[in-house]
């Protein structure tokens, strides 16, 4: 039979609820998200996972466009830093068709039933 410290256990209790004290407060991305919450706990639990669903796919596409413009960006100020430098007879800068990233999301055929 496993013994407990009881005093270990309590002070590990204080540290939390210390660092909960000292934590930063909730700003209106925070206050908003657990209005979300709220909301969607007040679902049955089949339209839960369909809106636990819903959002992770939105988010994911968000991040997956913000990466492609980030990609996209990159791409033509490599492109426009570099076009005045050398390049050596086997190598040719970037062209506009680089500028033409896409991202294919693995969901894109996903049916949620």
């Amino acid at each position: 039979m496993a013994v407990f410290d009881s005093a270990a256990l309590e002070r590990g209790r204080l540290s939390l609820l210390e660092s909960n004290k000292t934590r930063q407060t909730k700003d209106e991305l925070d206050l908003i998200f657990l209005g979300y919450a709220a909301s969607v706990r007040k679902l049955n639990p089949e339209r839960q996972g369909t809106m636990k669903y819903r959002i992770a796919k939105f988010l994911m596409e968000e991040e997956l466009q913000q990466l492609n413009e980030t990609l996209i960006h990159s791409r033509s100020s490599t492109s426009l830093s570099s076009s005045s430098a050398d390049y050596g007879s086997n190598t040719t800068p970037m062209n506009d068709q680089d500028s033409n990233l896409t991202v294919t999301c693995w969901y894109e055929n996903f049916q949620y039933s």
